[in-house]
């Protein structure tokens, strides 16, 4: 099968963590002999186009790059959007690019299969003028999105999505139920129909260990730095637990727009917390798999089923709940 991936994040390098579930299907397509190509924003990933990680086998795996990098990448779109409103037109110089490429790839070679990681913006408007059966994968940023949107604006899209598409994959039941919780009933009862619930595969690159004696007493916290991770109330949290005590160190893996505030929170706790920035994924999975436990303040109920959860099961590292 020739199976084109329409996504707004996916690696830009190796080690690069954005999108990296997106490249791990798309690897998994490619390993099952598929014909695969990526219409993903920024210049392609090194290594003739395939994805960071990715081996030999019986099918193919391109990454067609479409410009639209100063919108799209790490922290997300939104963050980048609300920090430079001029990104908007890459943004939207892409997805005409996406459509584009799409159409142009339909008419000159055939597809098979669509997958649109993420129904706003690569399901609809992108996807929908072709034919070929269609896939929409829904991560958490297209819910909130969706419903986000005024109740009968909401409904007209996902009538449009709901009749193009052939599946709607979720990567976590929330996040079913609180789209299906926001729709007019008739409408609920066909995206329901032709929903299903699959966390999006995830590749183990070969961990990145810490400095010797690094990670003796230390809590993680790795993620996007935006207001809602809710990182401020994890450091407080440990403020509150280890009053009059020698706490253990904290570490921040990540970036954002937050960073700058997170840092003057932190001096405020008093606590040793180290902000090591937008790290490889490999060494972010090393310092969590040496850490004592995992800090996660998000709430669940609007993530999802949020990847670094996943990675610390994976690892064994206990995850500390934050209220």
């Amino acid at each position: 099968m020739r199976v084109v991936v329409v996504t707004t994040s996916f690696p830009r390098a190796p080690g690069d963590p954005s999108g990296h579930f997106v490249a791990s299907e798309a690897e998994a397509l490619r390993q099952r002999g598929h014909e695969v190509v990526v219409l993903a924003p920024g210049p392609a990933a090194p290594g003739g186009g395939s994805p960071p990680g990715s081996s030999g086998g019986p099918g193919h795996l391109r990454v067609e790059p479409l410009g639209g990098g100063e919108a799209f990448g790490w922290p997300g779109v939104g963050p980048r959007l609300r920090e430079a409103p001029w990104r908007g037109v890459a943004a939207g110089a892409f997805l005409a690019r996406a459509r584009s490429a799409l159409l142009r790839h339909e008419r000159d070679h055939g597809v098979d299969a669509i997958v649109a990681h993420w129904a706003l913006p690569c399901g609809w408007p992108v996807a929908l003028p072709s034919a070929a059966p269609l896939t929409l994968v829904s991560h958490g940023a297209d819910v909130r999105l969706l419903l986000a949107l005024p109740a009968p604006v909401r409904a007209a899209v996902v009538k449009r999505l709901a009749a193009r598409a052939a599946r709607w994959r979720f990567v976590a039941v929330r996040l079913r139920d609180r789209l299906l919780a926001a729709l007019p009933g008739p409408l609920a009862g066909v995206v329901e129909a032709m929903a299903r619930v699959e966390p999006s595969p995830l590749a183990w690159p070969e961990l990145a260990p810490p400095p010797r004696g690094e990670a003796s007493r230390t809590y993680v916290v790795a993620g996007r730095l935006v207001a809602s991770k809710r990182i401020d109330e994890a450091l407080h949290h440990v403020a509150r637990k280890y009053a009059g005590r020698a706490p253990p160190r904290v570490l921040v893996l990540g970036d954002g727009p937050e960073r700058r505030r997170l840092e003057a929170v932190a001096q405020q706790t008093r606590l040793d917390v180290r902000f090591l920035g937008l790290v490889p994924r490999a060494e972010a999975l090393g310092w969590i798999a040496t850490a004592d436990a995992l800090l996660f303040a998000a709430r669940r109920d609007e993530e999802g089923e949020p990847t670094v959860l996943r990675e610390a099961a994976h690892l064994g590292t206990p995850v500390e709940w934050v209220a």
